[in-house]
């Protein structure tokens, strides 16, 4: 969790619609690729090989991958059974139900769609109240816990 206290809070500012709070497609990729190079060493292997099973996804995974991106949501959520009515998905059999599956462009378009609705994650939120980009949260939340590896690393020197 990233400690907004080093986020100046920006009253006069005028607040980012939530739209434009949320991770985009290429910002979650960026941070995906990063978490799988300290993951596996820069194997490109074992990268390539994690990246071409990340899609499709279970609604389970797709709503995790929503929150990773500031999209809060729940398969209860009102809204979200009102878009999968209204979206095309593909669904497979799973243990005799049928299950929808989500790929890339269907959890972009979930997330564009449902922001709107004010459906922040506590850190989107966070980010949206000191006028940066949940993204831009992010990334300075791990650039600080690198900082606290290093210094960690430092003082057992």
């Amino acid at each position: 969790m990233l400690h907004y206290q080093e986020i100046p809070p920006q009253p006069d500012a005028e607040l980012p619609y939530a739209e434009d709070v949320v991770m985009t497609r290429e910002q979650f990729d960026e941070l995906y690729l990063d978490d799988l190079g300290k993951i596996y060493g820069g194997d490109i292997d074992a990268m390539a090989k994690a990246i071409e099973k990340r899609y499709p996804k279970s609604l389970d995974a797709a709503l995790l991958e929503c929150r990773a991106r500031g999209v809060e949501l729940t398969a209860e959520c009102r809204a979200l059974e009102l878009w999968m009515e209204r979206a095309e998905l593909i669904c497979i059999e799973i243990n005799g139900e049928m299950a929808p599956m989500f790929f890339a462009s269907e959890i972009d378009a979930m997330v564009a769609d449902l922001a709107h609705v004010r459906r922040l994650t506590g850190g989107a939120l966070r980010a949206r109240m000191a006028g940066i980009t949940f993204f831009e949260a992010e990334r300075r939340y791990r650039e600080h816990q690198v900082r606290l590896a290093q210094a960690e690393a430092d003082a057992t020197q």
